[in-house]
Formats: C-alpha cells, sequence, structure tokens
C-alpha cells in the first residue's frame, strides 16, 4: 500500500468515527475530492476533540492548572495547519488524542492536498481562535458573541466544506474559491447547521459538562442549575428562532455557489442541506422530537452530577 493510499485511509476512518453528516455525504465525493476532504476534516476534528473531550471535561481546579498548556497545543496545532496549507508538512511535537503515527498522517495529507490549492490558510486560523476562546472560557453573552465565536467554530469548516464542493482539481491542483472569499457566503449555513446540531443534542452535551453548551449566557440566566423539560423546550425553541433568521442567507449562498458545482457535488450540497432542514422542522413542530427515549434518565444524570459536584 503506498504511503498517501494509507494516509487517506486513517483520515477516512477517523471522519467515519465522527458520526457527522457532513462525513455521511461526503461519500459520495469523487475521489480526488475526498483526498482533500478527509484530511481537512480530520485536522479540524483533531483540535476539537482535544479541547471538548480532553480539556473542557476537566475539574474546574485542573482546567485552570492546564489552561496554558492546552492553549500551547492550539498554537502548535495552528502552525502545522499554516504550514499544510502552504505544501509543508510538520508535526505538532505533543500528543493528541490519537496514535502519533495517525497525527502523522493527518498533516502529511494535508500537505499534500490542502497544500495543493488556492484554499489557503484562514479556515485554521480563525477555528484556533475559536479554540483558544474556549480553553479561555471566555463567556459567550449574547447572540453576537455567539456569531463571533461561531466564526471560527463551524464557519470556517463550512467554508472548507464549500471549497471542497467548489474546486476543480487537475494534475493534482485544486483551484476554487478562495477560503477567505468563502467565509462570508459560508456564515448562514454553517450557524444554521450549528444551531440545530445544538439543539438536537442540548441534553447530551449538558450532562458532559456545562462548558460544552455553547450558548449566550443571556438565554441561561434565568433557568435553574439542572433543566426541566420545560426549560429544555424553551431553550430548543429559542435555539431555533435563531436558526430560522439565516435561512434567507443559505438561499444567496446556495444561489452564488451552484454554478460551480457539479452535479454530483449540488446533489451532496442539498443533501446535506436537507438532513438539517428536516431536523430543523422536526423540532419546529416538536420542540422535544429529536430526543432519544432516554430523557428522564439524561435528566437525572444531570442531577447526579451536580449533586457530587
Amino acid at each position: 500500500m503506498s504511503l498517501a493510499k494509507e494516509d487517506f485511509e486513517i483520515c477516512q476512518r477517523i471522519t467515519r468515527q465522527g458520526g457527522s453528516n457532513l462525513a455521511l455525504v461526503s461519500r459520495t465525493l469523487v475521489k480526488p475530492l475526498q483526498m482533500l476532504f478527509a484530511p481537512t476534516y480530520a485536522s479540524m476534528r483533531l483540535i476539537d476533540d482535544l479541547v471538548d473531550e480532553d480539556f473542557l471535561t476537566l475539574p474546574i481546579e485542573d482546567r485552570d492548572i492546564q489552561r496554558q498548556a492546552y492553549l500551547d497545543r492550539i498554537s502548535a496545532w495552528e502552525d502545522a495547519c499554516i504550514k499544510a496549507a502552504n505544501g509543508e508538512f510538520f508535526k505538532p511535537d505533543f500528543a493528541f488524542k490519537l496514535p502519533e503515527g495517525e497525527a502523522i498522517s493527518i498533516f502529511r495529507l494535508l500537505s499534500q492536498t490542502a497544500g495543493q490549492s488556492n484554499l489557503g490558510a484562514l479556515p485554521w486560523q480563525v477555528m484556533a481562535s475559536a479554540m483558544s476562546r474556549d480553553v479561555n472560557e471566555i463567556p459567550i453573552r449574547d447572540w453576537n458573541d455567539f456569531e463571533d465565536y461561531s466564526w471560527g467554530a463551524t464557519v470556517s469548516p463550512t467554508a472548507v466544506y464549500l471549497y471542497i464542493l467548489t474546486a476543480d482539481y487537475q494534475s493534482g491542483i485544486y483551484t476554487g474559491i478562495s477560503g477567505s472569499d468563502l467565509m462570508d457566503k459560508a456564515k448562514g449555513m454553517g450557524l444554521f447547521c450549528y444551531l440545530v446540531h445544538i439543539a438536537r443534542d442540548l441534553i447530551k452535551d449538558a450532562v458532559k459538562a456545562d462548558q460544552l453548551l455553547t450558548l449566550p449566557q443571556e438565554l441561561l440566566n434565568d433557568l435553574g442549575e439542572t433543566y426541566t423539560q420545560e426549560e429544555i423546550r424553551y431553550l430548543i425553541c429559542e435555539i431555533l428562532k435563531q436558526a430560522e433568521s439565516y435561512l434567507d442567507a443559505i438561499d444567496v449562498c446556495r444561489d452564488e455557489l451552484q454554478p460551480h458545482m457539479s452535479l454530483r457535488n449540488l446533489t451532496i450540497f442539498k443533501s446535506l442541506l436537507g438532513l438539517y432542514m428536516t431536523m430543523f422542522e422536526k423540532m419546529k413542530n416538536d420542540p422535544l422530537a429529536m430526543l432519544d427515549d432516554g430523557f428522564e434518565e439524561k435528566l437525572r444524570q444531570q442531577d447526579d452530577l451536580l449533586n457530587a459536584s
């Protein structure tokens, strides 16, 4: 097996394990675009998991002790991604949640794909900023703060994906709309999908850790320490109301980018958006529709965690 094929299979496995709608609909991308999607997704998954699953689930006293070490890791990850986006392979000198060889595969393939494109490093730079904000535990006070945070947390990966859907591949080179030009176009779609995702996973994330609830503080101020069913219903309704405000921007994005997409990629785009629209409509009709049968058990776990702290 060639090194590039081995790197691709490792990155592909990481994307599948993420279980995202993005990975699901991307299985039908043509091979060169899959080769670009796999390491871009895996590289962003790498830092997101490090922050969400490692740092933010630590007890508060441990977070205070380890905060600077995690900020340094984010900075090293950003440097590696910038180098890869410029076609240079470089592995950060610290342990991720993956075996070292798998982390090497991500950055190596990223340098061979994104590094041979006009995508640019901006999406990784603004994502690093959002991850640093998470580690510094800077509060999200209102919906304006939420948009600022989401620029890196969700608009940047959305811009990368839109680049993949609109890029042309010839003789080992990817050419498309640059990442910096795509950021504004990606905003509506990224924020809509992110908010639907938050609403869907509201209880699961609340049980894991309060820090994983990426919502404006003004929305949470009047709620109790644990959430009743009616409070969950209220939160989901407010989240969906905000998500709905981005629907017009999605229409503009689709109309602008559709001429740059092949029929296959346009189908992928519509399939991805359709998955989120289906969840949105289902929760709009019944705010608790996406919560599984373990709702009451999750609320009980939330109480147990609070009482144990």
